[in-house]
């Protein structure tokens, strides 16, 4: 995806920002800081196609602020109006994200909650990555945002994940292999409904 100079520019002060804050709390593996700008920033930016105008976008579990934060900096530097909320259960990350989204005045909320005290959102939009099974991704899609679409980054397990789903829910859904990581998927969830 092609991007403005401004995004460019968001998305640099934030890897900068997270590489700082990184050495005081862990927010991404020693292993990964150095695949911050190719893999991470390109698994995150192939979700910035589905932001859409006037649209909620929540956050499971953001950690780092992957993809949440990434993505509030292409809506911002292309002049989408969406807002993003990331909820954290972890106040250290938390706390990283709201100086984040604060210094780089970005239309993120962060709640600093665990997803299961999180009342429902109304959202349209739901991610995740690396957070938990599609099961129990579901299950949180349905506390929180129960008519969201959902867009999930997925390993190579994605295939044996919905085999499970598919015994608790009827899905509807779209696979979308990532060339971007070895073995990387995104799994857009349409509808979700408990079976």
């Amino acid at each position: 995806m092609n991007v403005s100079r401004e995004t460019t520019s968001l998305i640099d002060r934030y890897l900068d920002l997270l590489s700082i804050w990184n050495r005081k709390i862990r927010l991404v593996g020693p292993e990964s800081i150095g695949s911050l700008k190719t893999r991470w920033t390109s698994e995150a930016m192939s979700l910035a196609q589905f932001i859409r105008a006037q649209e909620h976008w929540v956050d499971l579990g953001s950690g780092s602020g992957l993809p949440v934060v990434i993505l509030a900096c292409v809506a911002k530097g292309e002049g989408v109006r969406a807002r993003f909320t990331a909820i954290e259960s972890d106040r250290r990350k938390a706390v990283f994200l709201r100086e984040a989204a604060g210094r780089l005045e970005l239309p993120l909320e962060v709640i600093p909650k665990r997803i299961e005290t999180v009342a429902a959102s109304g959202a349209s939009a739901l991610s995740a990555k690396a957070l938990a099974s599609l099961p129990e991704l579901l299950r949180f899609a349905e506390m929180v945002a129960p008519d969201a679409r959902c867009y999930f980054l997925k390993g190579p397990a994605v295939h044996r994940e919905l085999v499970s789903a598919c015994t608790r829910f009827k899905v509807r859904y779209k696979l979308q292999y990532e060339s971007g990581g070895v073995g990387s998927y995104i799994l857009i969830i349409e509808d979700h409904r408990r079976a």
